[in-house]
This record gives structure tokens, sequence and C-alpha cells, in this order.
């Protein structure tokens, strides 16, 4: 088989396993849509958040993404799509701007609505 035969086949059969990981992936987050934790009404979930947010008050970390500083409890939002969800729409949540990382505290602002601030 020539170059651009092999090629050809080669790239035909990685799009094929895309597609395969594409629905295992969107498999998988269906399946965990039927955990008990999903049944949770929102409301609670954001208690949780709260209390977590709580415990890891003024410990920050960084992002391995861009190595901005973030609170530590954000970590808990990166479980699952339902619990990032739940996280960004209670702006309770986000009523603390933090001075060390002004694009985190761009995004406090936004996603807090009208609540009270706090600066740190």
């Amino acid at each position: 088989m020539s170059k651009d035969v092999l090629k050809h086949a080669r790239a035909k059969i990685d799009a094929e396993i895309q597609v395969l990981q594409d629905r295992i992936r969107s498999l998988r987050s269906s399946r965990n849509t039927l955990a008990p934790i999903h049944r949770l009404p929102p409301e609670v979930m954001t208690q949780i958040f709260m209390w977590v947010q709580l415990l890891y008050r003024g410990t920050l970390e960084r992002n391995a993404i861009d190595a901005a500083f973030l609170p530590k409890w954000i970590r808990a939002t990166h479980v699952c799509q339902h619990w990032r969800g739940v996280a960004l729409s209670s702006k309770a949540l986000y009523t603390t701007i933090l001075s060390q990382n002004l694009k985190y505290s761009q995004a406090v602002l936004d996603l807090s609505g009208s609540a009270s601030l706090s600066l740190i």
C-alpha cells in the first residue's frame, strides 16, 4: 500500500474512534444523571457548596490552565456539568472578590447579580 492510502486509512480509523469516544462520553454522562446526587434540589446543593466554600474560606490554589489563583472551593464545581450548572446559577456563592485574580473577580461580579460583595 502507498503512503497516501495508509494515511487515508489511518485518518478514517481515527475519525471512527473519535465518534465512538464521543458516544461513550455521552453515554457516561447520561448514566451519571441517574445518580442520587442529581435528584437533590438545587437549593440543597447550593447549601452544600456554601459549606464547602466556608470550609475552604481564604484558601487559594493555582489553576492548572493559566496558573491564576482561584478559591479552592471552586474545585467542587468541576465534578460534573450538573454541579457546575447549579453552582453557576447560585448568586450567593459569588460574593467574594479576590484581589489576586482580576479575571475571576470579573466573573464574580457578573455572577453575583445584586448580592452584597466582599473584597479579599
